[in-house]
């Protein structure tokens, strides 16, 4: 696979040529829900992400979506009700000797 071609791919996984010929971030994509996450935790409205190859560099502007923000409520019950006590739970042990084994 030449390196235009595999590019191109690399390309295809993260954005998607729209209607109007601009590039667009897949919504399916993961970097789509980082984004979102940021944006809604840092107050901004649009973030430019920047996807670069050895031989091209697109700015994608990528919007803050309404609907997106259902996530927060699910993303604040996880981290309050899985992680948080899991990172405590850890802290507050004590760590096993090798003599107690």
């Amino acid at each position: 696979m030449s390196l235009a071609h595999e590019e191109a791919l690399n390309f295809r996984i993260v954005l998607f040529l729209s209607g109007d010929d601009t590039y667009v971030l897949k919504k399916t994509h993961d970097y789509y829900h980082q984004i979102q996450g940021q944006m809604y935790l840092s107050g901004r409205n649009q973030c430019h992400m920047i996807v670069l190859s050895p031989s091209e560099c697109r700015t994608v502007v990528v919007e803050k979506e309404p609907t997106w923000a259902e996530n927060l409520c699910k993303l604040t019950s996880f981290y309050c009700e899985m992680f948080l006590p899991r990172v405590i739970a850890e802290q507050t042990l004590e760590p096993t000797t090798a003599s107690s084994v």
